[in-house]
């Protein structure tokens, strides 16, 4: 049972972990198709990343879930606390692809929310895809519990004027 009733950024740690365990079936994948001879492995492999993409693309989208995600007990999250969606979840996966022109290019983009202020830690795909990632574990979980400012404390109501009196 989740004790914090506020929305707990993500750390960087958790990030990269989930991103590496998002990572696994793609290197999976381009193991076998460097070692298993031939082009049909070659492109079943392909087929099978593409499909891979595609389905975390969609469940991102919808539930804030990747199979990292999952086992880190994050959440990818729109501004709102609501479901990312998928122009949201494509902006952020188009950033790190292109910072996949280096090596390191998406291990930074991950890890750039160290870089932020501590309220928000988006990293800088987050930004521009105006997502949160939030630790579902530690905190509350926005998508279950009715976005972003739920349970926010509300301003006091304002008295209302006592009747007028006559004399």
């Amino acid at each position: 049972m989740v004790t914090n009733p506020n929305l707990v950024n993500a750390t960087a740690g958790q990030r990269l972990a989930a991103r590496a365990v998002d990572s696994v079936p793609l290197v999976v994948l381009a193991l076998v198709a460097v070692l298993v001879p031939g082009r049909l492995a070659v492109g079943l492999c392909a087929a099978g990343a593409a499909a891979y993409l595609v389905w975390t693309w969609l469940w991102e989208a919808g539930s804030g879930q990747t199979p990292g995600n999952r086992v880190l007990g994050l959440r990818t999250v729109n501004e709102d606390g609501l479901a990312p969606g998928f122009a949201a979840v494509l902006v952020r996966n188009l950033l790190l692809a292109v910072s996949a022109l280096t090596v390191v290019g998406p291990w930074i983009m991950t890890v750039s929310n160290l870089w932020d202020h501590p309220t928000r830690r988006q990293g800088w795909h987050d930004k521009a895809a105006r997502t949160l990632v939030v630790d579902i574990r530690a905190g509350r979980d926005p998508l279950l519990t009715g976005g972003r400012w739920a349970g926010a404390a509300a301003p006091a109501p304002v008295p209302a004027a006592a009747p007028a009196t006559g004399w």
